[in-house]
């Protein structure tokens, strides 16, 4: 009976971490369309640096909130950095540090928000992007 509930535990910690997988494997595909969203918004597309992205993990199907911490340069021929909120479809606020929303404060804040259900997905969304280029 004890060798049971073993296989049985074994078996459901299996399935948890496959749909964590698929979960960050949708998530990625959300980034890779918000980080082409925020390059079509900037005004030197081929500047952008991506340096980290979060994902929060638990939302509906349909609304994605995927932050870009990025650098590129502005109009004035300097970089800045910021954050992007990608809210899917074509929803992309590109400049949110320090301002209000999901995006705005998580590298201050990060600890809180990977406790809380976000994510870095930043080295799978290289690996990703690397794929597509």
């Amino acid at each position: 009976m004890r060798y049971l509930g073993v296989v049985l535990f074994l078996a459901a910690l299996s399935l948890a971490s496959d749909k964590i997988q698929s979960d960050t494997a949708t998530e990625v595909k959300n980034a890779v369309a918000g980080v082409e969203l925020l390059r079509d918004s900037l005004n030197d597309p081929d500047s952008l640096v991506v340096e980290r992205i979060y994902a929060r993990m638990e939302h509906k199907p349909d609304t994605p909130t995927i932050c870009i911490a990025y650098r590129a340069r502005n109009k004035f021929n300097a970089y800045i950095r910021d954050i992007a909120e990608y809210g899917g479809k074509s929803k992309i606020l590109p400049q949110t540090l320090g301002k209000g929303g999901w995006c705005g404060g998580i590298d201050r804040n990060l600890d809180r928000a990977l406790s809380h259900g976000w994510a870095d997905i930043t080295d799978e969304y290289k690996k990703e992007a690397s794929v597509q280029h």
